[in-house]
């Protein structure tokens, strides 16, 4: 009788090295948790304190023992929709943001941009410029001693400009926003650029919905990890930042 092995490629990396693959990474005191499957699947977990993500997607392998994870989202993008309409009654433009159930209350705040630049609050409930566009304002890091620049989304409604805007975005965040060495503990998410159809509008009902969810959902894109006997290195962001993962057993 003769027997055929298949899928071995999956669970080591070859009879050279016997490193096997498919486990379980992880163990207390390591926020990080890996499961890669089989099947060509992993799961990701890690929790520390009061921050959580989670991701999945697939897993391919790599040059000598190194394996490549795609998670299944690869955009947070949010849809932002708009209904204009322009009114008599109406001197200036109106933001009117109609946030879904998920946004309502103070856990949530929102960064606005109007034509690609920071709009902050003012002590008068005034729509201010910063003067920042939107890569600049990533690298402020002063921005909070001038303006209020984490606005609750449900505060918007009915918010009069007194200057005509060609677009509008937001960033949205999720309480604790606070930020350390420029990562978020819940990430931001960002709608896509709305852009007004008619010079004549002077009324804007903007309206962006989405899966509380996503805030804790986690991106691989192409990312590498190298794969040892006792656990795993696994890069995040740009590949300088290495953490070691024990295998779980």
């Amino acid at each position: 009788m003769k027997v055929i092995f298949v899928g071995s490629i999956i669970l080591f990396f070859g009879c050279s090295t016997n490193i096997k693959i498919v486990d379980t990474y992880g163990k207390i005191g390591n926020p990080d948790y890996f499961i890669l499957k089989g099947d060509g699947t992993f799961i990701y977990k890690y929790n520390s304190f009061h921050v959580s993500k989670y991701s999945s997607g697939t897993w391919k392998k790599g040059v000598k023992n190194k394996i490549i994870l795609n998670s299944t989202l690869k955009s947070k993008i949010i849809d932002l929709k708009g209904a204009e309409r322009h009114s008599s009654n109406e001197s200036y433009l109106t933001l009117d943001l109609e946030p879904s159930d998920t946004l309502g209350g103070k856990d949530y705040k929102c960064e606005v941009f109007l034509n690609d630049t920071l709009y902050g609050l003012s002590n008068l409930n005034q729509l201010v410029s910063t003067g920042l566009d939107k890569n600049e304002a990533n690298n402020e890091i002063n921005i909070n001693d001038i303006f209020f620049r984490y606005i609750r989304c449900d505060s918007l409604a009915s918010t009069t400009l007194k200057f005509p805007i060609k677009s509008v975005y937001f960033k949205i965040l999720k309480q604790p926003f606070y930020y350390f060495s420029t990562m978020f503990y819940n990430e931001q998410l960002v709608t896509n650029h709305y852009y007004l159809k008619s010079d004549e509008t002077n009324v804007l009902k903007l309206t962006a919905s989405f899966n509380d969810s996503l805030f804790q959902y986690k991106i691989f894109d192409n990312v590498d990890i190298i794969v040892k006997r006792n656990g795993i290195y696994y890069f995040e962001g740009t590949g300088k930042n290495k953490w070691w993962i024990p295998r779980l057993n």
